[in-house]
């Protein structure tokens, strides 16, 4: 019993010839295989690029979010220090006030 596998012919078929599985002309010299494999690199290419650029669009609006965030802790830092600031005059104003004279310090 013989096992025919799927690359076999029948008895019915043709042979396929040689020359129809060629896809490019004789005089060529494997150019077009060339360009194929030119255009498939630039397509993949053009991929990454696009990407890259998709990430670099994120990371622009990320940066331009944590600026804001960083404008907005700075303002909120000076406005805590102004208002410590008065705190300290408020206090040394009060301090100044009961003129309290260190012990040991008598006439």
């Amino acid at each position: 019993m013989a096992v025919r596998s799927n690359t076999d012919n029948t008895l019915d078929e043709e042979p396929p010839s040689k020359e129809e599985d060629r896809e490019w002309d004789d005089d060529s010299n494997g150019s077009d295989a060339q360009v194929r494999l030119d255009r498939h690199a630039l397509v993949n290419h053009g991929k990454q690029i696009a990407a890259v650029q998709e990430q670099l669009t994120q990371v622009v609006v990320e940066m331009g979010s944590l600026r804001k965030l960083c404008v907005s802790a700075r303002n909120h830092a000076k406005k805590t220090n102004s208002m410590l600031e008065t705190l300290g005059k408020h206090l040394g104003v009060q301090l100044n006030t009961q003129d309290i004279e260190p012990e040991g310090n008598e006439g």
